[in-house]
């Protein structure tokens, strides 16, 4: 996908961001801000934002057209929370994160490597919280999970490109 179609991608998550950023700051001042943006704010800047995010950078790492669907439905989701439609919006989202998962084992049946993973394994979390709030459970731990692990293995395929010495391979 040329580089300009992914823009609109980008725009739906900076949208959740934007949103998810006035409902915390309407928790902690008078700021004014959408009620579902104050309510879900965690899945705005969770699920809408970074969740869309993350899913993009990986459908570009793919390559593959059906790849792009995940940070599509996560960005869509994020909009339809803001709509006063979370049940559909929190679906969809759980949608995206069931993609970047396929996405994510994809990657990992190409590549085998600790890296990918620990990013199938943050796919995993992120579709685990997302299941788990539309059950009326906290998904909260699971999206910290999705942090983590997506963090530590962006930082295992960096460190791929460091110099080492012979020993540390063995």
């Amino acid at each position: 996908m040329a580089p300009r179609w992914r823009l609109p991608l980008l725009a739906l998550g900076f949208m959740s961001l934007a949103f998810g950023i006035a409902g915390g700051l309407a928790r902690l001042t008078p700021f004014p801000a959408p009620a579902n943006a104050i309510a879900l704010h965690g899945a705005l800047m969770v699920c809408g934002f970074l969740g869309t995010l993350i899913a993009l950078e990986r459908a570009v790492a793919l390559g593959t057209p059906w790849a792009y669907a995940a940070p599509l439905v996560a960005g869509l989701g994020g909009v339809l929370v803001l709509l006063d439609f979370p049940t559909a919006g929190l679906a969809l989202i759980a949608l995206g994160a069931a993609l970047l998962l396929a996405a994510n084992l994809l990657l990992l049946a190409r590549h085998p490597s600790l890296e990918m993973a620990t990013l199938a394994g943050g796919a995993a979390a992120w579709l685990a919280g997302n299941l788990f709030l539309i059950g009326g459970l906290p998904g909260t731990y699971w999206w910290i999970a999705f942090f983590a692990l997506t963090i530590s293995a962006e930082r295992l395929e960096l460190s791929r490109y460091l110099r080492r010495a012979a020993w540390t391979r063995i």
